[in-house]
Parts: structure tokens; sequence; C-alpha cells
């Protein structure tokens, strides 16, 4: 995900490379759109900026969604098709909701950089849904005889801490 400092710098990139005039709100507006395209890191926008600039195109500023077509074409999982992942998960007898759920843990562990049997073993602890437990719920606290909210029933000594004479 780009940050605010990390729009800014692609944002300079990217003005000297096509002398585009541009503000900070500017920066920031590009960087959201491909952050909830992509989310990205600094690095792989000025790859793809850098990949833009050696291409033909017809227009002669780039546009967030040119950034985000050439990072999702580097992606390891693009170059895994359909075919090949039912393969992959087809062996698995799985139910159609956890082949979804499988298919999409599959796809993230290799664009994270998982190997692909690491991947897969992922993906199927995913479909299962042998995740990690939650952490247990606080217990929720009960109220003692020496909560003030309970007045009439005990002595106001007792409420105060103070022992009786």
């Amino acid at each position: 995900m780009l940050s605010k400092t990390d729009c800014w710098d692609l944002m300079t990139a990217i003005k000297h490379l096509d002398h585009r005039v541009a503000d900070q709100n500017d920066a920031i507006l590009f960087g959201q759109i491909i952050n909830q395209a992509c989310g990205p890191t600094l690095s792989q926008c000025l790859a793809a900026l850098a990949e833009w600039h050696t291409r033909h195109h017809d227009f002669g500023m780039i546009a967030p969604e040119d950034i985000v077509e050439i990072i999702k074409a580097h992606r390891p999982s693009t170059r895994l098709s359909e075919a090949e992942i039912g393969r992959m998960l087809e062996p698995l007898d799985l139910t159609a909701y956890e082949l979804w759920a499988a298919r999409r843990e599959l796809i993230r562990g290799m664009n994270s950089g998982l190997a692909r049997d690491m991947a897969l073993a992922r993906a199927l602890d995913a479909a299962h849904g042998r995740q990690l437990p939650s952490k247990p719920a606080k217990p929720k606290r009960t109220h003692t005889p020496h909560f003030a909210g309970r007045l009439g029933k005990g002595d106001i000594n007792q409420i105060l801490g103070k022992e009786q004479e």
C-alpha cells in the first residue's frame, strides 16, 4: 500500500517524466486509485512507470490504470491459467464453497511469493477452515456487593470500605 509520502514520491517521478502540474492532493488521489486496485509498493509502481515509459502509447500522460495494469501483469498468479488452478484443486475433493476459498487463497499465496506447493497447502488449510483459533473472549465483569449501583442491598460503610465501629 502506498502511503501519502509514497504517493508524493511517485507523483514527483511522474511529473519529471511527463511534465504535468500536480499538487499533493493530486498525488494522494492518484495513489488511492492505485491502492484500491492492487495495493502495490512504491518500488513496484516505479518499475511499472519505467516500463510504461518504454512502451508505445497514444496519450503522453500516464494514468493510474496504466500502472495497475502493468503491476497486475507481473504478478505470479497471472501465469496460472484457470485450467491449471482447476487441475491443482480437483484432486482435493472440495465443496463449491471450499473450492472458491482455496482458489482465492492459492492466488493470494502465489502473489505474496510463496512456492506453489506451500501456496497450495495454505489454500487447502483455508478451504477447510483450519486457521489459527481466535483469541478467547475476555470474561464479562460481574458486579460485586460493593457495586455502587446496589446501594439498597448493602451497608454504606461496606461500599466506602470503612470498618464499622
